[in-house]
């Protein structure tokens, strides 16, 4: 069975010393590439079928269907062995110091090519739905009225387009946040990441039941927290709701 490095056999202690490094590469990078991707839809929204709209959807689809381990593989043979900016792996470099400001930028040294592989794998996912999302809205009768009253763009943009696509955005990212703490095994091995998702996959590979079962229950507990947190959020966010009150 797998132990923590304490020893212990316990199965939250083991998820508990593995899950942090997890949170940090994966929820991390989900929130780069989904705001990046809001952004870019955006922008490309307004030029619907122009030129640039064209290649940043052709971009955002060849990237959304390559795995993030795939991309990782390329990354590492250029950062790590061609150029030789990063490390190929890991999350400390043998005989790192013991000083915490030399840990830290060394953690973060290794963390640049997993976080950059996992960023360009999901961009092109969160591109094309914002991008459709947007699209959509630009289409809607009340968005047409509002430009027709005179209204300036900036003020139709911040007040009907990016108030109704804050719902949609909220429920991705916040259920694309839970999934993450699952890591993602075949990335986390490429790169030597000792992360949930490695766990799982070592956990699977030795038969260590416990673990998988623990995890599991672990990651439905979260999502079932989650949809209740964005129950209440909705009527904060979304302007088509509103709490009745007697």
């Amino acid at each position: 069975f797998i132990r923590a490095k304490s020893g212990s056999l316990k199965v939250i202690d083991v998820i508990v010393e593995r899950l942090p490094y997890t949170i940090i590469l994966f929820t991390t990078a989900t929130l780069i590439s989904s705001l990046l991707g809001l952004i870019v839809a955006f922008m490309v929204s307004k030029r619907a079928l122009s030129s640039v709209d064209k290649v940043i959807t052709s971009l955002s689809f060849v990237t959304y269907v390559m795995p993030a381990w795939f991309i990782g593989i390329f990354v590492i043979l250029i950062f790590a062995y061609i150029l030789k900016l990063f490390p190929p792996g890991g999350m400390f470099s043998p005989g790192v110091p013991e000083d915490p400001l030399a840990r830290v930028l060394d953690f973060l040294w290794h963390l640049t090519l997993p976080l950059t592989a996992w960023v360009i794998s999901s961009f092109g996912y969160w591109a094309y739905v914002f991008r459709s999302i947007f699209a959509q809205l630009y289409e809607e009768e009340f968005i047409k009225a509002a430009y027709a009253r005179g209204l300036p763009p900036s003020l139709v943009d911040r007040r009907y387009v990016l108030r109704n696509v804050m719902p949609p955005f909220i429920t991705l990212v916040s259920i694309s946040l839970v999934f993450s703490l699952a890591g993602a095994p075949i990335t986390e091995y490429v790169f030597n990441w000792d992360g949930l998702g490695r766990l799982l996959l070592e956990a699977a590979m030795v038969g260590d039941a416990p673990i998988v079962i623990g995890s599991t229950i672990i990651f439905a507990y979260l999502l079932a927290i989650t949809v209740i947190i964005l129950e209440l959020v909705y009527a904060v966010v979304d302007p088509r709701i509103r709490v009745e009150r007697k």
